[in-house]
């Protein structure tokens, strides 16, 4: 240490820098203290009064009572529509927001004399679209195809019909959207399905009652590799590919309901023995 150095006057002069008066910054002070700045956002957040008024705010800092003052906060008001006298019969804690038509908002802001702009809108609802499936050689059987469904299902009563056997240890729990739950009855393993010139094989979960045949879900697309072609509101084809063969098909899609069967009847041929004609000797 220097000959010059002092520990007495070290203390005196940091004793006299404590009680020193020092000018700073409110943003400089906050920088760099974290607890400044967490009695700052107590203090400045408004906060509601139990058993207060609606319309007034309070500070809920104790350390600025004094300072800050109590915030009043004008209340939106809400307009029906344009109907104005109805809306002023309600409270602004009652009165709901109106949702706005876009397509007539748009209309209003058109200058006068301009014309709108013809929008396509879609319809409310389109009909389910479905395919003709021979089932195991037997049956055809109308088939919705949904690309939201995990599965493959098919109804029970259309299994007892076709004869099909299942697995009944495979089973499902299915969920329903109103929250309800069911278990599915079995497995139909590797069921041989015709669409058009196409057969495939398939899983087939068995469903006691839906409402539906059977439903063509996710495995089939992904099975077949389908494409949806929508051609019109009332013209649907999807194109598939045979996945033993890898040939596409394009088979056509009707509306639930109205699936065109197959119309060739059976026809009956009758035979009969021949005749014999004997002439009588004379």
């Amino acid at each position: 240490m220097p000959p010059i150095y002092d520990i007495k006057q070290s203390k005196a002069v940091f004793k006299r820098v404590l009680r020193t008066q020092v000018t700073i910054l409110v943003g400089e002070l906050c920088s760099v203290s974290q607890d400044i700045r967490n009695q700052f956002r107590t203090a400045v957040t408004p906060k509601r009064s139990v058993g207060a008024s609606v319309n007034t705010v309070q500070d809920s800092s104790d350390i600025f009572e004094e300072i800050l003052p109590t915030f009043a906060i004008e209340e939106p008001q809400f307009l029906l529509g344009s109907n104005a006298d109805t809306a002023k019969g309600l409270t602004a804690d009652k009165a709901p927001f109106a949702s706005v038509d876009p397509v007539e908002a748009y209309i209003d802001s058109l200058p006068p004399g301009e014309e709108p702009v013809v929008l396509t809108v879609t319809k409310e609802s389109q009909s389910l679209r479905t395919v003709m499936m021979l089932i195991d050689n037997k049956e055809e059987v109308e088939c919705i195809h949904d690309s939201g469904s995990q599965i493959i299902s098919m109804s029970a009563e259309i299994a007892s019909d076709i004869g099909l056997s299942y697995d009944p240890n495979i089973v499902l729990n299915m969920q329903s959207t109103n929250g309800t739950m069911d278990r599915s009855l079995g497995l139909a393993r590797n069921v041989p399905c015709t669409i058009g010139d196409v057969t495939v094989y398939l899983q087939i979960h068995v469903l006691r009652s839906p409402a539906y045949d059977i439903l063509l879900g996710r495995p089939f697309d992904v099975l077949t590799r389908s494409t949806v072609n929508t051609i019109s509101d009332i013209e649907t084809t999807i194109t598939i590919t045979d996945p033993n063969t890898g040939v596409w098909h394009t088979i056509p899609t009707f509306p639930r309901g109205k699936t065109k069967r197959n119309n060739c009847q059976n026809v009956r041929f009758e035979t009969e023995a021949p005749r014999c004609f004997h002439r009588r000797r004379q």
